[in-house]
Order: C-alpha cells, then sequence, then structure tokens
C-alpha cells in the first residue's frame, strides 16, 4: 500500500531517549517519523500515536533502512499491533474508494476523506521567534495543530530547513515552549500576492519532549471548546 500523506505526533522511545516528533507519511505496514538525529536501522523502537479518533496508540516497530533519504527522518516498521489497532489503522489510511460502505451511506469524496484526516488547526495569532535565524522580521503563528503551524513572516526561511520555535500560547503565563521545527510549506511576499494570503512557512514539529506535547495538547483541547474557536 502507498504510505498517505498524513501528519499526526508521534512519540519515539528509543532505548532511554524519548522524542516527540511527528509523522510524514503512515500506512498499515509502518510510518515515516521526522526527526533530526534519527535512530540506526535495525532498531527496536516504541512508538505512540497520537491519532485524531480518539486516544493514542502504542506500538512496537523497527527502523528500517531508507533505500532513498529524501529528508532526516527514519521510517519504523510496525512489529506488533493487535486487532484493533489494525482495524483503527485502516479506518484512517485505506483509501475511500476502498472502504466498505452501507447502500444507504452516502459515499465521501476524497477530498472530503482528507479533510476527515487532518488534525484540527486552530485560528490564532501568536508571538513566535525563530531562534537559530539571525533576521526573519516580525514572525507571527496565525494558526497551530498538534503537529505544527503556519508562521507569518516577510522573509521566510527555506523549504525544509530546520528551525528552533520559541512561542507563547495564549493564555499561559508559563514559559514559552520551545522545538525543533522543519519547514514543509513556504509562501513568499511575491506567492503571497495571488491570491491574498499571507507571506510565511508551514512547519511541522520534529524535535520536542513530553512537557511540550502534554502542555500544546491541553491548550488546544481548551480552545477547540471556545466558541470563539469552532
Amino acid at each position: 500500500m502507498t504510505p498517505a500523506t498524513i501528519v499526526i505526533p508521534v512519540r519515539l522511545v528509543i532505548g532511554t531517549r524519548v522524542l516527540q516528533s511527528s509523522s510524514r507519511a503512515l500506512d498499515m505496514e509502518g510510518l515515516f517519523v521526522r526527526c533530526v538525529e534519527p535512530p540506526l536501522p535495525g532498531v527496536r523502537v516504541h512508538v505512540r500515536l497520537y491519532l485524531p479518533d480518539g486516544p493514542p496508540e502504542d506500538v512496537v516497530g523497527r527502523v528500517e533502512p531508507e533505500r532513498v533519504l529524501r529528508e532526516v527522518g527514519c521510517r519504523v516498521q510496525f512489529t506488533q499491533l493487535t486487532p484493533a489497532q489494525r482495524e483503527r489503522l485502516g479506518r484512517l489510511v485505506v483509501p475511500v474508494e476502498l472502504q466498505p460502505q452501507s447502500p444507504a451511506q452516502p459515499r465521501r469524496s476524497p477530498s472530503a476523506q482528507m479533510e476527515m484526516r487532518a488534525l484540527p488547526r486552530i485560528p490564532v495569532q501568536l508571538r513566535v521567534r525563530f531562534e537559530n535565524l539571525e533576521v526573519v522580521p516580525g514572525p507571527q503563528g496565525l494558526d497551530l495543530s498538534a503537529g505544527g503551524m503556519f508562521v507569518r513572516c516577510d522573509d521566510p526561511p527555506g523549504l525544509e530547513q530546520e528551525v528552533q520555535l520559541l512561542f507563547e500560547l495564549p493564555g499561559d503565563a508559563r514559559p514559552p515552549l520551545a522545538c525543533r521545527a522543519q519547514v514543509v510549506r513556504r509562501v513568499t511576499r511575491e506567492e503571497a500576492r495571488f491570491p491574498v494570503r499571507s507571506p510565511g512557512v508551514g512547519v511541522q514539529f520534529i524535535d520536542a519532549d513530553d512537557s511540550f506535547r502534554e502542555r500544546l495538547d491541553a491548550w488546544l483541547a481548551r480552545a477547540q471548546r471556545l466558541p470563539s474557536a469552532e
């Protein structure tokens, strides 16, 4: 099966090392995890999948060698899946045209299926800082999800570039959240003119800790319950 381009948060445990990251692609046999320092091929890992339709799933996998290294990260092959986990993954990654449907149930379009898979994105304005970049004037987060955010900036960093993010959650008086992220979408000032949209970058979180995940998920859960975020 061809891996589906699905972004979900992923907790990767390699020995005593814990990494909160996100996926680039997912299928019934495994997933590609974005990470700056990937584990060696053959290493056994524990993976927590933060799926969008309910509680997380904990699975065991093994790191596979990448035949063609296209980006920083690793492919993890699942080695232990329960029947219930396999059924749940199937609902997420199997193409909509292959999913059984009752005659009375209207068929969902592929675009509707992709929308169902997407992580909820919360429109928000928050202060963001790229700690490893010298000149990126006025960065500001415009939306936020469990897997990443879109950051408005007039001089966006390059595609696939790694950035050190520091951002404040609205209404949270604690210190800013910090993590590594990777640029996966880029809109320049020229591209932002037609159609009208904001210049900046879409980034995926690729290196954080459990505290980052707990605080972010708790804030997103609260934000989705607010009338302004619906």
